[in-house]
């Protein structure tokens, strides 16, 4: 039991990495290039994730032909060569500072607080959807 806990905790860190990178890949790329190209970049950025859709049937091969601990240097090796580009592919934009008060004053706060609601009210429907609840008007 203790194992299944412990690749469960480590799916989570590696599926918030994997959001993380994914999200500032494309807010990288949109800072990186024109405003008039801006669409075709973040498309091709996101289609980028297309070789890797059947990755736990690679996982699998993988594991199967040599040795598990091949898969996370594959990894290894993949982050590396992305932080290698970073390194010395990227170059900071120059940006006018603002304000911090026009900066919060920009930020919608409804949508915010509703969108994060209704993720969080999805996410507890898919939870919690699949209990059975003992309903107190039942005839039983």
């Amino acid at each position: 039991k203790t194992g299944a806990n412990l690749i469960a905790a480590g799916m989570v860190v590696a599926g918030l990495g994997a959001g993380l990178n994914e999200l500032i890949a494309l807010a990288g790329t949109s800072e990186m290039v024109p405003v008039r190209k801006r669409a075709l970049y973040v498309g091709c950025v996101v289609f980028t994730i297309l070789p890797f859709c059947p990755s736990p049937l690679w996982a699998q091969l993988i594991t199967r032909e040599s040795n598990w601990r091949f898969n996370g240097y594959l990894i290894g090796a993949w982050n590396l060569v992305g932080l290698a580009l970073v390194l010395f592919g990227y170059k900071d934009p120059v940006k006018t500072s603002r304000p911090a008060k026009e900066v919060l004053g920009e930020i919608d706060y409804i949508g915010g607080f509703f969108s994060t609601a209704g993720v969080t009210l999805f996410m507890m429907g898919l939870q919690w959807g699949a209990r059975e609840v003992c309903c107190p008007y039942s005839a039983a």
